[in-house]
């Protein structure tokens, strides 16, 4: 009988490993620049991005990608590159959905400003009596300075929340640590997290510095709701997205089991360990990219899945004077600059969801990037009014001062410059 275990065992250690070595292999097959397969649109001119593109994904260890071009409404280029799963080798189409993390956040900026334009809703109004029905807001014990949260600070992240100070209120450990002193199972959700964060003590005074925040655009998501009458999601995709024809925005799902169909498999970094599962009554450990961020805290926040195409063009849409669904005036207040000290003199600072670049001469460039574990997106409008989107379904090993994001920023800069119509004006 011991033998006969002993065999068994054996025999499943074997193809254990045989399987192992197919992934492995296939893996290594992804991260050689002529072996990475690519799909959609070919354009002979941008030859040159599907070269960076798979040197991007080479040199990097990630397996799949996908790129979009819009200029004025037009789409210009859709390709994607490498592998949406590694396992069953089924290749990224253009059209395939990927996560896009941050990149959620201009799409709430552009809501919250809808509803300005639809009055109502004013940007000095106050947190307070926007959500006066959540308890919280009501207590006497909490920081008194929360009453005076004004839209506007939530939309540029001076709100006086700072992560590096009280720890991200939207991912772990914090959403765990708030599931555990309001006597909840984890994960907590955002109604939880919000009772807990506003309970404690703010990092700064409110509109007198900048950080950057995922839980203010977790707040501006609730007064949409409740403005609105409608589902976050909902109020985006009626309002905003589908009357510019964009029908391709999901909510996005944390468990690998949830993946939604022509939705990409995202991946750790080589090396990159499982964790702990964010569900406790599932697997125990999972793949960081399954465990480390609760998508369905708040869509407002990071919990968009989407196509690059769709966000290229959405962004082309918002900022054009002809296709935007906003007024001039608020068309305007999107890239403006905040008043706040922080910015005074520079040329880059961070208005309504985006990066923003003043380019003299030339105009404004808009800039967002997203990152989750499994996930890197970036969207950007260039002064001359292209723009593009490249989305990845893994994140490289991260650190503070994001090699991988300006290589891609640098890589496919420079392959629009070497067009002459594509270049910014001087």
């Amino acid at each position: 009988m011991r033998l006969k275990t002993a065999i068994i065992s054996m025999v499943g250690g074997l193809v254990g490993a045989m399987l192992l070595a197919n992934q492995a292999m296939a893996r290594r097959q992804i991260i050689e620049p002529a072996d990475i397969p690519e799909s959609g649109m070919y354009v002979e001119e941008f030859a040159r991005l599907d070269t960076a593109m798979k040197q991007l994904l080479s040199k990097w260890q990630i397996p799949g990608a996908s790129l979009a071009l819009v200029k004025d409404g037009q789409l210009l280029l859709s390709r994607g590159y490498g592998y949406a799963d590694v396992e069953t080798l089924s290749r990224v189409q253009p059209e395939s959905l990927f996560r896009i993390a941050s990149l959620s956040k201009p799409v709430t900026a552009a809501c919250v400003l809808m509803l300005v334009q639809e009055k109502k809703l004013a940007l000095n109004d106050r947190l307070k009596d926007l959500l006066k029905d959540w308890p919280v807001l009501s207590q006497e014990s909490k920081d008194q300075r929360i009453d005076n949260i004004t839209v506007q600070q939530l939309l540029d992240m001076s709100a006086g929340w700072d992560k590096r100070r009280s720890g991200d209120p939207v991912l772990k450990p914090v959403i765990n640590t708030a599931a555990r002193r309001l006597g909840l199972s984890p994960p907590a959700d955002f109604q939880a997290t919000a009772r807990f964060v506003l309970g404690r003590r703010l990092d700064f005074q409110p509109g007198e510095s900048f950080s950057y925040c995922n839980f203010g655009y977790g707040l501006l998501g609730r007064i949409i709701e409740q403005l609105s009458g409608q589902d976050y999601d909902q109020y985006a995709r009626c309002a905003l997205l589908e009357p510019l024809g964009i029908r391709g925005f999901a909510k996005g799902f944390t468990s690998r089991f949830d993946l939604l169909p022509g939705e990409v498999t995202y991946y750790g970094y080589p090396g990159e360990g499982k964790v702990s599962n964010i569900f406790p009554d599932e697997e125990k450990r999972v793949s960081a990219p399954y465990g480390r961020a609760y998508l369905e805290a708040d869509t407002a926040m990071f919990g968009w899945i989407a196509c690059a195409s769709d966000i290229a063009r959405f962004v082309d849409a918002l900022v054009s004077p002809k296709r935007s669904p906003l007024n001039e005036d608020l068309r305007q207040i999107l890239s403006a600059r905040p008043t706040l000290p922080v910015w005074a003199g520079k040329r880059n600072y961070f208005a309504m969801g985006f990066d923003v670049e003043e380019i003299p001469g030339s105009g404004k460039v808009l800039f967002k990037d997203g990152s989750l574990p499994g996930s890197r997106a970036f969207v950007e409008q260039r002064a001359n009014g292209l723009t593009w989107c490249c989305l990845f379904n893994c994140r490289p090993k991260w650190r503070r001062s994001d090699p991988f994001g300006k290589e891609v920023r640098q890589s496919i800069d420079s392959c629009l410059n070497s067009h002459e119509s594509l270049k910014p004006k001087q």
